[in-house]
């Protein structure tokens, strides 16, 4: 299921990004006698710089210690995130000896830059990028990277988690991976990942098409499998964000992955835009998270869904309701910076009891809360306001 912390970072310009000038594959069909990557703890770099390396088939086999000056200096053996070289004809990829002002690149990046599959993992997999900034760079790079008012101490537990942690350790008690290892069969899942997600864009442009709900436009990806639509739509409209194109995607309408029906989603960005929340009481829907941003209905109409959408748009005067009740539960608004279309504020005073996030996010949690708090017209469908009217 897609869920509200399925962002992909797509409104963040990232100034460590050294992959827009990825060449072409000349590193795929390479093969090495074996790899060597540092001994000790082991890291996110180093892990995924295996696992990249054995999943693709580079390498049978990587041993976890220093590299000797004759192994450095051998084509025919791999080196990762260690021995102080950059030197792709070599086989050498580490990170370590570059100026501390240079951008953030680490061995895992430099790997998948060789073998040409950087770019697509750099826009589709937020993980890609994490993993790089913070290895090179530290959790509080990390954090500026992320941005919208993200917490260095939120990066620590979002990133030193226990499964991480577990999975770090067992790695870091190994003196060497093998190509039958778990490692790399992560590898094997992010090849098998590229492979599908080259024949979905082969044909996305006539499986997806956009669709207008009122003043928004949207996905619909109806013709997809659901297990395509939910891998693949975000990296698809990503990639409209990338290369220019005009569209302000704010929702996508796909199968419901849980049984019959459709789902739609509203995108973080859209928090401001529309609350789904308004049309849960409509026939239809069996289901709507109480953020907003997921709706689920019986039927697999899509004309259904887009006026569902339509009555979930937040107009201005809904806004203007918002900010009294949020003054009413504490959350003073501040309008000094309500330049949004939709009106709605992005800022606060200093003098308030609660500071508004520049977390998309984390605002529409807060704006899913403020309106739970309210009656009449929120939450309710055109149907149901018309008859509220008529009475």
């Amino acid at each position: 299921m897609q869920n509200e912390n399925n962002e992909n970072n797509e409104s963040n310009e990232n100034d460590e990004n050294t992959e827009t000038n990825e060449k072409s594959a000349v590193g795929i069909n390479r093969r090495f006698k074996y790899g060597v990557v540092h001994a000790g703890r082991a890291h996110m770099d180093d892990v995924m710089f295996c696992a990249i390396a054995l999943g693709f088939g580079l390498t049978p086999v990587i041993y976890r210690r220093n590299p000797t000056p004759e192994e450095l200096a051998d084509p025919n053996i791999l080196v990762g995130d260690v021995g102080g070289q950059y030197n792709p004809e070599l086989g050498n990829f580490d990170h370590h000896q570059r100026n501390r002002a240079a951008k953030a690149d680490c061995a895992m990046w430099m790997l998948c830059r060789y073998i040409g599959i950087g770019e697509q993992l750099m826009v589709s997999k937020p993980w890609y990028r994490q993993i790089g900034v913070l290895d090179d760079k530290g959790v509080d790079a990390l954090a500026d990277t992320l941005g919208r008012g993200v917490a260095s101490k939120d990066v620590v537990g979002l990133v030193f988690n226990p499964i991480n942690e577990f999975f770090l350790d067992q790695v870091g008690a190994l003196e060497d991976i093998n190509y039958f290892s778990w490692v790399s069969s992560v590898g094997m899942a992010i090849k098998q990942y590229l492979v599908e997600f080259e024949m979905f864009m082969s044909h996305a442009h006539d499986l997806v098409s956009i669709v207008h709900a009122g003043v928004l436009d949207g996905f619909d990806a109806t013709k997809l499998a659901t297990v395509d639509a939910l891998k693949y739509l975000d990296f698809y409209r990503a990639s409209w964000a990338k290369y220019g194109l005009p569209r302000d995607i704010s929702f996508s309408i796909t199968k419901d992955d849980r049984g019959p029906g459709l789902s739609i989603y509203r995108y973080p960005a859209a928090a401001d835009k529309l609350d789904l929340c308004k049309s849960r009481n409509h026939r239809d829907v069996s289901w709507c998270h109480p953020s907003g941003f997921l709706l689920k209905i019986s039927t697999e109409c899509v004309g259904t869904a887009l006026d569902l959408v339509e009555s979930a748009v937040i107009t201005r005067d809904e806004n203007q309701v918002t900010m009294n009740a949020a003054e009413a539960i504490g959350v003073n608004l501040h309008a000094r910076t309500a330049k949004k279309k939709t009106g709605m504020v992005a800022d606060v005073s200093e003098n308030t009891q609660t500071v508004w996030p520049a977390d998309v996010k984390q605002r529409a949690g807060i704006l899913s809360a403020i309106r739970s708090h309210l009656h009449g017209k929120i939450g309710k469908n055109k149907t149901e306001r018309k008859q509220d009217e008529q009475k």
